[in-house]
């Protein structure tokens, strides 16, 4: 039995639904995210705590990507695709694909890069969200059925890395051919990039600087060296769940040990030495508002 003390919950919101993806704007303070059963995709106020819209999806989302200007997004579904138009907060289109979809990122104007979920071999597939058009990478076999991709920051570049596969590759693809620009043979497995684009975040805590992968032509074996380490002492066991970058700090979820999925703390890194400035630790119980009555167990 675990008995948890009264707490303040006033940062905390229950939300309606499974959350499948989440972005963030801190510019307006905006946090958007996809959920499934409701199936809507959300746009939040964090400041206010008010949900600003909601838009109804035909399908349960599996992943959803949104434009640079903040103007449109693509979510993606098993086997469909979600044009969203921000402007007016309204589903413009919807289109059929062959394959359900594992991850998405934009582009440029209305393209959107994706990754289909399952199978073997694939490739880097794009869409159209405004014509419906497609377009493929000409490398069939470069991806496996679970490999990511996302966007290099203000750059005509994605990063990909496969999922299901040893190593997972690196890759770089640009966006104005969309075709594979470089690859190295070498672990990445899930990673995050810096807000600048300048540097990529692996999740086994390496730092590489972008311009190794998407100034590289090598297609076969480029050459690229981590540069840096975030160091999380004692604890390294590459278990890094996610990193978001801004005002010169990482703020990283970290699992609790080798073999757990859980956390229980945000550790915040300084970005240019990557030390650690301090740890904010949260429950993973929910705290009550007021003392309840007691009972015997």
């Amino acid at each position: 039995v675990t008995a948890i003390a009264p707490g303040n919950n006033e940062n905390i919101r229950a939300i309606e639904g499974n959350i499948t993806d989440a972005v963030f704007n801190k510019n307006t303070n905006t946090l958007y995210y996809v959920t499934s059963a409701p199936n809507k995709f959300i746009a939040y106020d964090v400041k206010t705590k008010t949900i600003l819209h909601e838009i109804a999806l035909s399908k349960a989302p599996t992943c959803f990507a949104i434009s640079e200007d903040w103007t449109k997004a693509a979510v993606g579904h098993n086997g469909s695709f979600s044009a969203i138009n921000l402007s007016n907060n309204t589903v413009a289109a919807t289109y059929n694909s062959d394959y359900s979809i594992n991850d998405i990122a934009w582009g440029e104007d209305d393209w959107f890069c994706y990754t289909q979920k399952g199978g073997s071999f694939s490739c880097l597939h794009w869409i159209n969200t405004a014509t419906g058009a497609f377009a493929d990478d000409a490398d069939k076999s470069a991806l496996d059925g679970s490999s990511i991709v996302k966007k290099v920051p203000n750059q005509g570049y994605v990063i990909a890395t496969r999922n299901s596969t040893s190593p997972s590759g690196f890759f770089a693809y640009s966006i104005a051919s969309k075709s594979k620009k470089s690859y190295s043979h070498m672990d990445l497995t899930n990673f995050w990039m810096s807000e600048d684009g300048q540097y990529v975040y692996a999740q086994n805590c390496n730092i590489y600087r972008t311009t190794s992968s998407t100034g590289a032509t090598n297609t076969f074996n480029a050459n690229i060296n981590a540069i840096g380490k975030i160091n999380f002492g004692s604890n390294s066991y590459n278990a890094i769940k996610s990193i978001y970058h801004s005002n010169n700090y990482l703020w990283i979820i970290y699992n609790d040990s080798y073999s757990s999925d859980t956390s229980s703390g945000i550790y915040q890194f300084e970005d240019n030495d990557y030390t650690l400035v301090k740890t904010h630790t949260y429950s993973l119980l929910y705290q009550p508002d007021g003392q309840t009555a007691s009972f015997n167990v």
